[in-house]
């Protein structure tokens, strides 16, 4: 390795400490604690200084180098001692990412010098050991968790549905609840979800037998009990006519759904999101009517105005921003089959209202949009 002259005193005070790789090496063989504490702290006192960038690369070459040669126990307690430390060279982050899944693990579960693209490459050329550590991880693009829920392994899939910190998306939660019709020991993590949707469940309970139906009912009470199976049922049905014919029946069960999702705590803008976005809008026209107040017999015209201004002032008046009027005007326009033409046209003038209008006016505007819509 050729080195220039101009590197700092800390790189030469490394570089003194690692004079000899052999003599670290001799010292990590004694299989001691202080011998590896020693070795150790050499390294992350190294990693955790005040290095430039080329001298922590220089750094990260040689560690990489003496690291081949150190035996699995002490690079498993080198990869743990240095998971939790950000500014890690990225040659020496992937080594160790990519090492035996007993070395690696640690450092995948908690590395923050780890990027997304650098978890997704890792997931798609290691195994499942390195897969179900990423899964554990606190933070998880919506690329990653994907790619994480189609490998189809039983412990990524666990460690996904147990990771609360993170967001699944709903493409990895309609993979996990195929996984988990084949792995019934799943099913209570999987109901316990906040982000499944009503649709989710009825499916799942209709591809399992009795004995995890009566499991699922009774996790998911309210939503599911078994006097309400062929309303399920029903409402399932009912989802498929709304989005294949643009028609809008809202049940019995998708009110008593939303009121009693409201009551459990979780009917938030999130939830409405993802419902629409589930396809349901008999579900979604009750969930709305719920959390803003206003009657279901309204919705319709409010959310279908051919101008879209009273649902600008209505999702201004609850204080969504620009990207929620968006999805929920093109979401619900789309389900009830309008023609795109009208809807690019209606939209173009509607956001041009919405960016104008503030919420002070939409909150003095509102109640005659409600009376206009009655």
């Amino acid at each position: 390795m050729i080195m220039g002259n101009n590197l700092s005193a800390e790189f030469d005070a490394f570089l003194v400490k690692l004079h000899d790789a052999q003599s670290v090496l001799s010292l990590a063989r004694e299989r001691t604690p202080d011998a590896f504490k020693q070795l150790s702290d050499i390294i992350v006192d190294a990693m955790g200084g005040h290095m430039s960038h080329s001298e922590a690369e220089l750094a990260a070459d040689i560690l990489v180098d003496l690291a081949k040669k150190l035996q699995k126990t002490l690079r498993k307690g080198l990869a743990a001692r240095l998971a939790h430390i950000e500014k890690l060279p990225l040659r020496l982050a992937l080594y160790l990412a990519n090492d035996d899944i007993e070395v690696a693990e640690s450092f995948l579960e908690n590395s923050p010098a780890l990027s997304d693209m650098d978890l997704y490459y890792i997931a798609q050329g290691q195994g499942p050991g390195h897969w179900a550590a990423i899964a554990k991880r606190k933070n998880l693009a919506p690329e990653v968790i994907n790619l994480l829920a189609e490998k189809y392994e039983y412990y990524t899939s666990r460690n996904l549905l147990n990771n609360k910190e993170i967001d699944l998306t709903i493409k990895a939660l309609n993979t996990l609840k195929n996984f988990v019709s084949e792995n019934k020991d799943l099913i209570k993590e999987f109901v316990q979800r906040q982000e499944i949707t009503h649709t989710m469940v009825t499916e799942l309970y209709w591809q399992v037998n009795v004995e995890e139906r009566q499991m699922i009912a009774s996790l998911c009470a309210p939503e599911l009990v078994p006097d309400d199976v062929d309303a399920a049922l029903q409402d399932t049905i009912t989802d498929f006519q709304n989005m294949t014919f643009g028609s809008l029946t809202i049940t019995a069960t998708m009110q008593d759904m939303a009121q009693k999702t409201h009551e459990r705590g979780m009917l938030n803008l999130n939830k409405l999101i993802a419902t629409l976005r589930d396809g349901q809008i008999g579900l979604f026209y009750a969930m709305f009517s719920v959390y803003s107040g206003i009657e279901l017999d309204n919705l319709d015209r409010i959310f279908m105005d051919k101008d879209g201004k009273a649902l600008a002032i209505v999702c201004k008046n609850l204080g969504f921003d620009r990207s929620v009027f968006v999805a929920f005007f093109v979401q619900t326009r789309k389900a009830r089959r309008v023609k795109e033409v009208m809807q690019q046209n209606a939209l173009y003038k509607a956001l041009a209202f919405f960016n104008k209008i503030t919420q002070a006016e939409a909150q003095q505007l509102v109640s005659a949009v409600i009376k206009s819509a009655s």
